[in-house]
């Protein structure tokens, strides 16, 4: 029941210069001759890595120089286009992250979704913006013409102590903050979780990893009642140990509030 495929994702190298990864094209190329029929979308995030092989995650300061002009917010537009006309993609996906945090940024990124957007549709093509839950919903520089996908996650994460991805309480706050968008609306919801540790040790987790660690720790996770997530904590070594994850019980619930 695939409605729309997104493959994720094309970001910088140390030039700021799109990258492409090895692969994701062949990918695409691939479900053309199977003669798939859903949308297809190639994402673009704000990503950079670096010739010596480090990646920044979401990084303002490549968005900031592609943004200093229109020639270089132009040409960088013609770049992403041409790369989805080659792959024959339905549209574009912006997943920019970050992109408040600094004003001026912030009020660049709006000028440059507006001209994306027009050029886009002058080559046939679709835009989906994904914005994060922090994100001005009400700033009327928000437009009407992309599908504004709504991030419903990272409550809680590495950037803090341990929590589902998403409550009862955070998918309402957003889900009526994000009314005041134009046209289109979605939501994205994410599976898997995350692990703490008591020696600050903080990274995501899939679900098939968390089960593991139940399993290998004896311990038979319980339901948070507000997210209906699965959480467990255990000691190892000294090092004591919380994770918080979604099933497919959880997921359910969630797209059920939204």
């Amino acid at each position: 029941k695939i409605g729309k495929l997104i493959y994720f994702a094309v970001y910088y190298d140390e030039f700021d210069h799109l990258y492409v990864p090895p692969g994701l094209l062949e990918a695409r190329n691939e479900h053309i001759r199977k003669k798939t029929d859903h949308e297809s979308y190639l994402t673009f995030v704000n990503d950079k890595k670096n010739y010596d092989g480090t990646v920044v995650l979401k990084d303002i300061e490549v968005l900031r120089r592609l943004f200093a002009s229109e020639p270089l917010m132009d040409h960088h537009i013609d770049t992403m286009i041409d790369l989805a006309k080659k792959g024959d993609f339905t549209g574009i996906e912006i997943d920019y992250e970050r992109v408040w945090k600094d004003k001026e940024v912030g009020k660049q990124f709006f000028r440059f979704a507006q001209r994306l957007y027009s050029r886009a549709r002058d080559k046939h093509l679709k835009v989906r913006i994904v914005l994060e839950p922090s994100a001005p919903f009400a700033d009327s520089a928000f437009f009407s013409g992309p599908e504004y996908v709504v991030m419903l996650y990272n409550l809680f994460g590495p950037h803090s102590g341990p929590g589902p991805k998403a409550n009862k309480a955070f998918i309402q706050k957003v889900m009526t903050q994000m009314k005041s968008l134009p046209g289109e609306k979605s939501v994205a919801l994410s599976t898997g979780g995350c692990m703490w540790t008591s020696n600050e040790v903080k990274q995501w987790v899939t679900e098939r990893e968390a089960k593991a660690m139940a399993v290998a720790h004896e311990i038979q996770p319980k339901r948070d009642p507000d997210s209906q997530s699965l959480f467990f904590k255990y000691e190892h070594n000294g090092i004591s140990y919380q994770v918080w994850y979604a099933d497919i019980q959880t997921i359910n619930y969630w797209n059920t509030l939204a």
